[in-house]
């Protein structure tokens, strides 16, 4: 049986952006017409092009994960800047996160630590937890700063309405990274505590989601034990990726050139990734 056309899509066809964004969400679930990936990424694109920050971004998105269009990271970073640029806090946090493992654009910490410094001036938490995740666990050790970060994660924790084992788990991360192991090892229990009891509410994670994360949260408890700080290995860049002539973000920032520190202890010990943003795709 053919689903009626939804009454919003006469705003769409006039060009109001936000329509235009919301009948994008129907042909992508489905709501009220066929469901159609495609139909979905070109409604969305024309939000986006009439400089709409939020259509901009989940046009980024799509183009980012291949969602009913053909999958483009370049394309993908261009349009969170243009969403960052435009002042939305999801977008720079993901624009950072592509700098901090080359994904679309060239492997670059200074520009991924400077916009994730503009999001956490934001009233949005996760942004500052994003920053000082970076700050205590970043592979190149020159842009750690234990001490900024501990104060960023407390600050993120105190501002949630509940507490978010992410968000316990980068506190002990900077706990660890500006040498306070035993406050570390505390809180990275309760991180685990608080996953066992949030992974029985997230429908969205299977099994296999659930374990690899444990694993990941056990392992890091482990590392702080021994009285060690947890850094990420270096990411697995894209190949032939330009810089991105409009972002200014560095000259706007007034990033500084980090001084080369002496090398870390041996005992640091570098691990995999820990999770994705959200976004809060942002």
């Amino acid at each position: 049986m053919r689903k009626k056309p939804l009454n919003g899509k006469k705003a769409a066809d006039f060009g109001f952006p936000l329509a235009q964004q919301n009948l994008s969400e129907c042909y992508d679930k489905g709501k009220g017409v066929e469901k159609d990936e495609k139909e979905a990424a070109s409604w969305l694109k024309r939000a986006a092009n009439q400089e709409f920050a939020p259509a901009q971004a989940l046009y980024g998105w799509k183009l980012e994960m291949g969602h009913g269009i053909t999958k483009n990271t370049r394309e993908a970073a261009n349009w969170y800047l243009k969403a960052a640029q435009g002042g939305l806090v999801r977008a720079m946090t993901r624009l950072a996160y592509m700098y901090y493992t080359g994904k679309g654009v060239p492997l670059d910490y200074r520009r991924a630590e400077a916009w994730y410094r503009r999001a956490a001036r934001s009233a949005d938490p996760m942004a500052k937890n994003d920053l000082a995740w970076f700050l205590s666990v970043c592979p190149d050790d020159n842009f750690h700063d234990g001490e900024s970060a501990v104060g960023f994660a407390r600050t993120s924790l105190s501002e949630l309405k509940e507490e978010d084992y992410q968000v316990i788990d980068t506190l002990a991360a900077a706990l660890a990274r500006a040498g306070n192991y035993g406050e570390a090892v505390q809180a990275q229990t309760k991180a685990i505590l608080a996953f066992d009891r949030e992974a029985k509410e997230r429908k969205e994670m299977t099994p296999e989601d659930i374990a690899k994360m444990e694993e990941e949260l056990n392992s890091r408890l482990k590392i702080y034990r021994n009285q060690k700080a947890f850094s990420e290995e270096p990411p697995k860049v894209e190949q032939g990726m330009k810089p991105l002539m409009d972002d200014r973000i560095l000259q706007e920032e007034h990033m500084p050139r980090r001084k080369k520190r002496p090398s870390a202890p041996a005992g640091d010990i570098e691990i995999s990734w820990h999770g994705d943003f959200t976004a809060t795709a942002a």
